[in-house]
């Protein structure tokens, strides 16, 4: 089995992202800057494991291309947080750079933002038809993670953390 870059073993995507939140967001907040990286899978024996990569980013960017996935490993997934709370950012949703960073990647990926309360959201880019002009178009919309809205419910976004 495949350990992480932290030498932990994980068996599932949500647990990667369970990782992120209890590892690195924590830091995130404490330095207010963000991290990001891929969620990358391997074949070991017949066995996929997960494992993610991560760099530091700056108060307000992180690029996870700066972070890829080892060649004989498969993207799976992209994160990033967001840091600590901002009163002049708003840090619990993507921002409208980070959907453009989606929206504009090569990599059709699902892509989450660990938010500095903790909680978890997920969007992916898709290719849907254009109602005015009947052309396709690449599109931003939410993942469908009933794991993670039930994790949301359970962890209210006005929750505070000091810096």
């Amino acid at each position: 089995m495949a350990k992480s870059l932290n030498g932990n073993m994980i068996d599932s995507l949500n647990d990667v992202i369970l990782e992120v939140i209890t590892k690195i967001n924590p830091v995130s907040r404490k330095e207010n800057k963000e991290y990001c990286g891929y969620i990358c899978s391997i074949c070991e024996n017949g066995k996929v494991s997960f494992f993610y990569t991560q760099i530091r980013g700056k108060k307000r960017k992180c690029i996870p291309d700066c972070a890829p996935c080892p060649k004989n490993s498969r993207m799976v997934a992209g994160w990033h947080t967001h840091g600590n709370f901002d009163n002049n950012y708003y840090s619990e949703r993507f921002s409208s750079e980070d959907v453009q960073w989606v929206n504009n990647s090569l990599h059709p990926l699902q892509f989450y933002l660990i938010t500095p309360s903790d909680r978890v959201h997920c969007i992916i880019r898709t290719t849907a038809i254009n109602n005015e002009t009947g052309k396709m178009e690449d599109i931003v919309i939410p993942c469908k993670t009933s794991f993670w809205d039930k994790w949301n419910k359970e962890h209210p976004k006005n929750k505070k953390y000091p810096k």
